[in-house]
Formats: C-alpha cells, sequence, structure tokens
C-alpha cells in the first residue's frame, strides 16, 4: 500500500500539469511537428500581408474622399 502510494505521487504533477514550473512536457511527434511548421507557416504569411498592403495610404485617402 506504501509502494503504491509513493510510485502514485511520483508521477504526478501538483497544478495544472500542462502549465508552470512543474508541468508535464508533451512528447514530441511527427504529428506536433507538422502543426507547429504549419502554425509557423502561417504566422509568416500573416506578417507578409500585414507588411504590403492593399493599397497605399494615398489611395485610400482619395477613396475615403470619394465616398463622401
Amino acid at each position: 500500500m506504501r509502494i503504491t502510494a509513493i510510485l502514485a505521487a511520483a508521477r504526478s504533477v501538483p497544478g495544472r500539469q500542462w502549465a508552470g514550473k512543474t508541468r508535464k512536457i508533451w512528447k514530441y511527434s511527427a504529428t506536433r511537428k507538422a502543426n507547429t511548421q504549419k502554425q509557423f507557416a502561417r504566422v509568416a504569411q500573416n506578417v507578409v500581408l500585414l507588411e504590403s498592403p492593399a493599397i497605399t495610404y494615398e489611395q485610400d485617402f482619395s477613396h475615403k474622399k470619394n465616398m463622401s
């Protein structure tokens, strides 16, 4: 009984098991790697789109002027 309690206590993580100082570490699989690469590619594409807007400031200003 005592050895079971000791072994069970060694595996448990106090508090939230996936966050914090004493968190469990995810196993890094091929699927997780692919998902991480997809996320990085998505972020990189968003940065590219945000750095180069579709219309310039002058075009935007004249468009707003023509609307009123």
